[in-house]
């Protein structure tokens, strides 16, 4: 496959400009493996996928990386002036929730999957500086898989090593073998600092990142056949799965998990769509005319005659060669765009997190949560949260935040004598803990944060 040359990090800094042909990547052979062979049969799913297309290196293109990956110095890092998760979106120039929906959902997950790639060390292989870059990255529920041919001894010194995005990066280290895999968890000093679970498993044509080895287990052997895939359990999920096929771009929501979980504040990535919806929804590029085809297909319990006619006459509205199917329960919309709707746009927050948006200290005096709170610990832009060794305090999540960072950690269960580290500004921030119960919130510290001079 060939293409033209684009540089992602141009685009980034620019206000506007088309979606890439190079995004397109190159289309799959029906007998190919499709992204559902991956997808374990739990009761609720989230799902995005991503071609990451590579050019051609014999025409001088060098990779071609797209639009919807954030650039690295666009991933919270810590570092000034550097935008964070919460703040990175890639809109588009239109109110048609047919196109709308999978490139707004679909930038929301990937920039959650970016952070955990970055983590790992292995960003290189998603922003195609690496020599032999990922060509696909599927997002299953809050587990990466990237598809390639990949140097596993670079895999394996990247794990090792501190690599890009260093103050981010957690360190590795090998523990064992499953099938073709080589399996990596964090080390013993990354797990006594406080570092949460975290399992990688690498082959010559896979990577897996995720929050534990037993999730890792499950989608590989999901992938082999030795478990239910959820479109052999689920006629929901099959239909879903079914209807609509590998684009360029796929993402939707299954059952009980939510698209939600990667909206941040108040908005949500659901467009027309609500949580309860079973959607699934896809854009594929047409690399010579520059056209793109979208396709959603939605299921719901209570899919009322109003409901239905509300979202057929919205899905595709200023698209053309439209199509509608389904029955019941169940809606099928196709439409294609021309390039100039293909308009895309950075969002950031027009009024991020500062200073004004702090509240009066209070301090937890008393220990009945926290016994200390330490800034730049260990390095700057980090801060240390201590818990207290005895309490009688009962609740059912402890959450600690920074407000201009946007980082967020839950505690459940045993929190005692232990501590968290979460990223803040080094600019200024401010730090709260907060008790989780199931009915209210309890702020039992709040501590700002000011550089010295």
């Amino acid at each position: 496959m060939t293409g033209p040359a684009f540089d992602r990090r141009r685009f980034l800094k620019g206000t506007a400009g088309a979606i890439p042909v190079a995004l397109a990547g190159c289309l799959r052979n029906e007998d190919e493996e499709t992204y559902a062979d991956w997808i374990p049969a739990r009761e609720g799913f989230t799902v995005a996928r991503l071609d990451l297309a590579v050019a051609d290196d014999t025409d001088g293109s060098g990779a071609l990386v797209p639009t919807l990956l954030p650039a690295r110095d666009a991933i919270p890092t810590g570092e000034g002036g550097s935008p964070s998760a919460g703040r990175f979106a890639v809109d588009v120039a239109t109110d048609d929730p047919l196109l709308a929906f999978p490139v707004r959902a679909s930038s929301s997950v990937l920039t959650f999957a970016s952070l955990g790639v970055g983590v790992s060390g292995l960003y290189e292989l998603v922003d195609g500086t690496a020599e032999q870059p990922a060509r696909e990255m599927l997002v299953l529920d809050r587990t990466i898989v990237l598809r390639g041919q990949f140097d596993t001894d670079y895999v394996d010194d990247r794990l090792r090593s501190d690599g890009p995005l260093s103050r981010l990066k957690v360190e590795h280290q090998a523990v064992g073998e499953l099938n073709e895999y080589t399996l990596y968890d964090i080390t013993d000093a990354e797990r006594e600092s406080g570092t949460g679970e975290r399992t990688v498993a690498v082959a010559e044509e896979t990577i897996l990142l995720s929050d534990g080895r037993e999730t890792v287990e499950r989608i590989i052997e999901t992938k082999t056949g030795e478990r239910e895939t959820a479109s052999e359990r689920f006629d929901t999920a099959e239909w879903l799965l079914d209807t609509i096929e590998a684009g360029n771009i796929v993402v939707g929501q299954f059952g009980d998990a939510t698209l939600d979980a990667y909206s941040f504040g108040e908005s949500s990535v659901l467009d027309r769509f609500e949580s309860s919806d079973d959607v699934l929804a896809t854009l594929s590029l047409d690399q010579d005319d520059g056209t793109a085809t979208a396709e959603v297909a939605v299921a719901a319990e209570e899919f009322d005659d109003e409901r239905r006619d509300i979202l057929e006459s919205a899905l595709g509205q200023e698209g053309t060669e439209r199509s509608t199917a389904g029955e019941a329960d169940r809606l099928a919309v196709s439409a294609t765009y021309n390039d100039d709707i293909l308009e895309t746009t950075q969002v950031v927050e027009e009024n991020p997190p500062d200073e004004s948006d702090f509240e009066s200290e209070r301090l937890d005096e008393e220990n009945r949560v926290v016994a200390d709170v330490s800034f730049n610990d260990p390095e700057e832009g980090l801060a240390k949260v201590a818990f207290t060794d005895e309490t009688d305090v009962e609740s059912d999540t402890i959450r600690v935040k920074s407000v201009v960072g946007e980082a967020e950690t839950e505690l459940s269960g045993s929190w005692t004598s232990g501590f968290v580290r979460v990223l803040v500004d080094p600019d200024g921030d401010q730090v709260v803990v907060s008790i989780v119960r199931e009915n209210a919130t309890e702020v039992v510290h709040r501590e700002t944060y000011e550089p010295s001079e």
